[in-house]
């Protein structure tokens, strides 16, 4: 009676041991994708996670995991900006990380870097993705140089003509150059597929400030007032993905009272 008992034990023992290595081969070397994300996002041990799955596609996951807050990761840029490094280093052609370093370059207002890799991205991958052109619009909007940045704007429209955003930055880039019935045009093209937009119709109404055209401007500004009163810094975010969360409803606010001295501009002239 004794040695079949023991019989049973070294069965249930050998049967235990099978499983652990069962479950080891499974862990390390059949999913150690699965793993690596496991360790990432829900233990929040990001550099083991890529250890356990040195891949480029993986590391870029785990960029955009820090880059895109409202999908439930951690917005910081400087780890972001790690991971898409990393990414390169394990693939120099992986098809987004050269895109969100030039996005990561431009938020952090270093204009050169980021046209470098926006071009780099296109020399790679070409119209992949076809925001790039709205990207490098961006960076050669703010650096100054409105005529490449007007050719960039109409390029991305071509592919997404009802943008509100394109054709409200492309609006900007008129107004900067002092172009105001251009911008308005733009402006007024946007908000036919866009109607009751604050952003463009605080840009058409500034737009119609400065030609003097003040009735059209007050009522402009009157209904971007009321559009903006509507927003909520979740509406923000969405607007401005790449930006600290953090920051939205400051700046949110801050739109709000630039509408309304836009107001008084136009209420006092």
């Amino acid at each position: 009676m004794m040695k079949v008992i023991f019989q049973d034990k070294q069965w249930k023992i050998g049967v235990v041991v099978l499983g652990m290595l069962t479950a080891f081969f499974f862990v390390f070397f059949a999913s150690s994708e699965s793993m690596a994300r496991l360790v990432a996002f829900r233990l929040n041990l990001a550099s083991l996670a890529l250890a356990l799955h040195p891949q480029a596609s993986f590391a870029t996951e785990m960029g955009n995991h820090y880059f895109n807050s409202e999908r439930g990761g951690v917005y910081d840029l400087q780890e972001a900006k790690y991971y898409y490094s990393k990414s390169l280093e394990f693939d120099p052609q992986e098809s987004l990380a050269w895109y969100q370093l030039s996005r990561i370059d431009f938020l952090n207002g270093d204009f050169p870097g980021a046209l470098e890799k926006a071009n780099r991205q296109i020399e790679l991958h070409g119209d992949n993705p076809q925001s790039i052109y709205y990207l490098r619009a961006l960076i050669y909007g703010y650096w100054g140089k409105y005529e490449e940045a007007e050719a960039d704007f109409l390029k991305f429209l071509e592919w997404k003509p009802n943008s509100w955003a394109a054709h409200n930055d492309l609006a900007w880039v008129y107004f900067q150059q002092g172009k105001y019935e251009e911008a308005e045009l733009i402006a007024r093209k946007g908000l036919t597929a866009n109607p009751g937009n604050a952003w463009l119709l605080n840009i058409l109404g500034v737009s119609l400030l400065n030609q003097k055209e003040l009735p059209e401007a007050r009522k402009a500004l009157a209904a971007a007032a009321e559009a903006a009163a509507a927003l909520t810094p979740a509406d923000w975010q969405r607007a401005y993905p790449g930006n600290d969360p953090k920051l939205a409803a400051g700046a949110l606010s801050k739109m709000r009272d630039t509408i309304a001295l836009n107001i008084s501009l136009a209420v006092n002239k």
